[in-house]
């Protein structure tokens, strides 16, 4: 299956023709995982897909039309869920480029600007970061993301705050064993952006980490 095909699947999964979506599903099913790894991330990759084209490029499947730039967006969310349930599998398929494709999920991210994508990639890190937990050591194996963790906390953008709180928020333990020495510079970090950013209006709060409302959005 070829990249533009599965990108016609994931149309296919979103019908709102039962027979038609459950088809689609039994197809992608059978996909696999590493194919289906591939696949899901390359749909997101893919260079012709920007926002600013896809919201404006429509694919016509029979009577269903969708935006395109929402099945790189489901990309993402299928990806995530491929993860959380079956990371033994995902693990096992992608063998020795597990790392290249940590990698690539934070090179992604870093060169994302839409904030849609942003969020969903984050979700992804998360999820990835949850597995990359040792368990008998309790410590956490992916420096990737405690590098990511590290440059968001030492930021004065709003942004990199929002990065921190959303991983926070979904991996309570996402530095593992060495929770207590980097919550400490997740609290040093918050302490001097909410002294600075309190003097704006719309104050919220997310995961502990004071932000104003606009920055949000």
């Amino acid at each position: 299956m070829d990249l533009n095909q599965f990108n016609e699947l994931i149309t296919r999964m979103q019908s709102s023709d039962n027979e038609q979506r459950t088809q689609a599903e039994t197809i992608y099913h059978e996909i696999e995982i590493r194919t289906l790894t591939l696949l899901l991330y390359s749909l997101y990759v893919q260079q012709d897909a920007t926002p600013e084209i896809t919201r404006f490029r429509w694919s016509v499947l029979g009577n269903n039309v969708i935006l395109a730039f929402q099945n790189r967006l489901m990309s993402l969310v299928l990806l995530r869920r491929l993860i959380q349930n079956q990371w033994d599998e995902f693990k096992e398929g992608l063998g020795d480029n597990l790392e290249i494709f940590l990698d690539q999920i934070l090179r992604g991210f870093n060169d994302e600007s839409d904030n849609g994508f942003r969020k969903k990639m984050l979700m992804v890190i998360a999820e990835m970061a949850r597995n990359t937990i040792d368990e008998d050591t309790g410590k956490q194996k992916w420096l990737g993301v405690i590098g990511l963790l590290n440059h968001c906390m030492s930021s004065k953008k709003a942004e990199d705050l929002i990065c921190v709180a959303s991983i926070l928020e979904a991996v309570p333990n996402v530095f593992g064993s060495d929770y207590d020495q980097y919550m400490h510079d997740v609290k040093r970090g918050n302490s001097y952006q909410c002294m600075t950013i309190a003097k704006q209006p719309y104050n919220i709060v997310i995961g502990n980490v004071c932000l104003p409302k606009c920055s949000t959005r």
